[in-house]
């Protein structure tokens, strides 16, 4: 507030001699300068921020398509032990069958 006042009383100092116009437009750019660096290093910090978040979202679409290639891998291993376990169910089942029919040739044959 109290830049703002100085701004101001400077101005009208200025302003009041015709041979400070020339500084009072100095004094102005260098204002405006000054306005626009810190403007433009607010800028860059964003755009610092905004490219380490743009990296870090890519980073991490990389490793959750990482997570879906290897649950697929473990989807498809789950399918293959499944199967073994329903083929070793259905053998279980083929020779129980067979131990019946020895059993009950054998009880005919007595």
């Amino acid at each position: 507030m109290s830049q703002h006042i100085k701004f101001k009383v400077t101005e009208k100092w200025l302003h009041s001699t015709n041979s400070n116009t020339n500084l009072f437009q100095c004094f102005k750019l260098s204002s405006n300068c000054r306005l626009s660096r810190s403007k433009t290093i607010n800028l860059e910090r964003i755009k610092t921020k905004l490219r380490a978040e743009f990296e870090s979202t890519e980073s991490e679409g990389r490793l959750i398509a990482e997570y879906k290639r290897e649950m697929e891998l473990l989807l498809q291993e789950k399918m293959a032990h499944v199967e073994e376990l329903r083929l070793i169910h259905a053998d279980i089942n083929l020779v129980s069958l067979m131990a019946l029919d020895l059993v009950i040739i054998h009880l005919f044959l007595i």
